[in-house]
């Protein structure tokens, strides 16, 4: 049976076990879900109490992040970097004292359609990730945000080859399990049926529970060997907008 959790109890968890927490939010080109940004900044305050200074984010640029950090305020930005909900997240990082840290690479054109494109940047982004950690002290703690399954510990079999994520890939770069949450599950499925039945399946609780909650996928069905995340968000809020 789950024992559900709030996100920021979740948040507790991962950080008293590993030095690296990462989280996922969904979007589609501009469009988002504000309730994933939502609960990231949610996740701040614990996240700061248990020793993180640093947020690594994937929609950052490095000239970005560098102003904000020397200024403590967000300078302008475009797309994702102009969207108020992140720009709330990123804000409250910087109002408890935290950096902020690029790590993303860009794929030039129609590229990043491509395996080899999607595994290199999986790579570029757990390299760049393991040498932030690096240059942090021994017992400093990072927040890595990222997008839907970048933080996956773990692969996929598609028809072309296999793709390896992000997650995993940092864990090997940097010798560091990190605990990751996903607040995306479900959200992937395309058939619309299953996503209402899914959507369904848990609304009654979690509005008992204010309409998000999550659970510790090892705590509710046991070992899973190659298990992608630790812990996982469910809502009745998905809508991207």
């Amino acid at each position: 049976m789950r024992k559900w959790r709030t996100p920021e109890e979740l948040a507790e968890i991962g950080l008293s076990s590993s030095r690296v927490l990462m989280v996922n939010e969904a979007h589609d080109g501009l469009k988002r879900c504000i309730r994933t940004r939502k609960i990231g900044t949610r996740m701040i305050g614990p996240a700061h109490a248990a020793g993180v200074r640093l947020l690594a984010m994937e929609a950052l640029t490095p000239d970005f992040a560098m102003a904000a950090n020397r200024d403590r305020r967000l300078g302008p930005g475009s797309d994702y970097l102009a969207q108020s909900d992140l720009r709330e997240l990123m804000q409250a990082a910087l109002a408890h004292g935290w950096d902020l840290a690029a790590y993303d690479t860009s794929i030039a054109g129609d590229d990043y359609r491509l395996l080899s494109a999607m595994n290199d940047r999986q790579e570029q982004q757990a390299r760049n990730l393991a040498a932030a950690l690096d240059r942090m002290p021994r017992s400093g703690k990072l927040m890595v945000w990222c997008g839907w399954s970048h933080h996956y510990k773990g692969s996929t079999r598609r028809p072309e080859g296999t793709l390896e994520f992000m997650g995993s890939r940092f864990q090997r770069a940097s010798r560091t399990v990190p605990f990751c949450i996903d607040q995306c599950a479900g959200m992937l499925w395309k058939n619309r049926a299953v996503r209402s039945w899914y959507a369904r399946r848990h609304r009654r609780v979690l509005e008992q529970l204010g309409g998000t909650a999550g659970y510790l996928v090892r705590a509710t069905l046991g070992p899973v060997p190659g298990r992608p995340v630790d812990a996982v968000i469910r809502s009745i809020h998905n809508e991207l907008q």
